[in-house]
């Protein structure tokens, strides 16, 4: 497996080393026009540009650190444990500035940020991006379309929730093989949900490989015909139910999926055959 830590990734915690000012405040406020900042790191542009979309950490003079501090509604509280060498980190993440930076104006990343802080960025970013105060902020800070780089972050979010690319020592490397192509190798049918078949795939490429649950209502021929090319992962992810539903929801409770069984993997065009022997349901039957 490949080290895709050279690159920058979705809640990585980094120095800000020239964070700008806001420009929304009045000039005998910017006597200090930027300043080191600690910040998140939201995922990166696109697949070859060195442009970094972050958000940053306050402590206004480490007043949220007072007892009795309560968060403004665009601000979330940064959690306990993450540490910037011998520092603890302290403060609030404020989701009304999106601000993208070069490569070299960050640092290497310290830490990374829990996968629960990023679903509450998530929350409650949607929750001010069209509040009339909050969207200005937004639209006058972020050189970037602030939407599509939260779109992108909500994505890689999603996919480390469902653990879709995450490699043999735990790290989810969705972000960094999103444009890669795969194809199915292998295919079990684990269990059902509701009117949902979950199978579970084994994603190959040139380079590696992947298993991965994937959720859908398809019939067993549909799934054959629309699974038996290559598509990119981000192209896989979409043809979970589950992807679409945290979509919608970001804090969605998501049904654990069942066991994986490693000698009952057959062939993708096995699969109508096993259908009966493995109880799939089709929409509209009962089996």
């Amino acid at each position: 497996m490949k080290n895709y830590r050279q690159k920058y990734k979705s809640g990585d915690l980094v120095i800000a080393y020239e964070f700008p000012y806001n420009k929304l405040l009045t000039d005998e406020f910017q006597s200090s026009r930027s300043k080191p900042r600690p910040a998140i790191v939201l995922g990166e542009t696109g697949r070859n540009i060195a442009a970094i979309p972050v958000m940053g950490v306050y402590t206004k003079g480490r007043m949220t650190e007072k007892e009795g501090y309560s968060l403004y509604r665009h601000e979330v509280r940064v959690p306990k444990g993450l540490t910037m060498g011998q520092k603890e980190l302290e403060g609030v993440i404020k989701t009304d500035r999106v601000v993208v930076l070069e490569r070299h104006q960050i640092s290497s990343a310290f830490d990374e940020f829990p996968l629960r802080t990023k679903m509450d960025i998530l929350s409650t970013y949607e929750d001010i991006k069209n509040l009339p105060f909050y969207k200005k902020s937004l639209d006058q800070e972020t050189t970037y379309n602030h939407e599509r780089i939260m779109r992108n972050f909500k994505e890689n979010v999603i996919a480390e929730r469902l653990n879709f690319l995450t490699n043999k020592e735990g790290e989810n490397v969705y972000e960094f093989k999103k444009y890669d192509q795969y194809q199915i190798d292998k295919i079990q049918h684990i269990g059902t949900f509701k009117d949902l078949n979950i199978y579970a795939v084994n994603l190959q490429s040139t380079d590696d490989n992947f298993i991965v649950n994937l959720a859908t209502n398809k019939p067993v021929n549909k799934i054959v015909s629309d699974w038996s090319g290559t598509k990119t992962a981000k192209e896989w992810l979409r043809e979970d139910a589950k992807y679409h539903a945290l979509n919608k929801n970001i804090d969605q409770n998501i049904r654990r999926d069942p066991f994986i069984h490693p000698d009952k993997f057959i062939r993708l065009d096995q699969l109508s055959k096993n259908a009966g022997k493995n109880n799939i349901k089709e929409k509209g039957l009962e089996r």
